[in-house]
């Protein structure tokens, strides 16, 4: 009854990027909803609007590949940080430096992340415990 395997969405977010997706994907929204605003704070209009767009985007679509295809996390990772980089020229700001932010730590984060180990069989010395000869 003491089965400490991770069932469903757990075990599908522990063998994945989870979190550097996710502040990826939060970091891409953030910068598409920017030229959304009614607000005149905003400092791109027009066309430099579509770059807000497109570079909001395509750090969506990173975080959510870094999430459905984990053997490239740190391809994505790596593209996720330049956009983030990039979106600070192009798009007001950054999305005013809040999705900039979001986008250069899931791209870490996601560069960053490996697999975990699988369990090894503990003996009774404990599992890092030398093999008897």
């Amino acid at each position: 009854m003491t089965d400490t395997t991770p069932h469903g969405f757990r075990r599908w977010r522990r063998t994945r990027p989870f979190w550097g997706g996710a502040f990826a994907v939060l970091g891409g929204a953030e910068l598409i909803a920017i030229p959304l605003a009614p607000m005149p704070l905003v400092v791109h209009q027009g066309i430099a609007g579509v770059a807000s767009w497109l570079i909001g985007a395509l750090l969506v679509a990173a975080g959510a590949l870094m999430w459905f295809q984990p053997a490239q996390r740190s391809f994505f990772g790596v593209l996720a940080v330049l956009l983030s980089l990039a979106s600070f020229l192009t798009s007001n700001f950054g999305g005013f430096v809040v999705g900039m932010l979001l986008g250069l730590l899931g791209g870490a984060l996601g560069f960053a992340w490996s697999p975990a180990r699988p369990r090894a069989q503990a003996g009774p010395d404990g599992p890092d415990a030398p093999e008897p000869a």
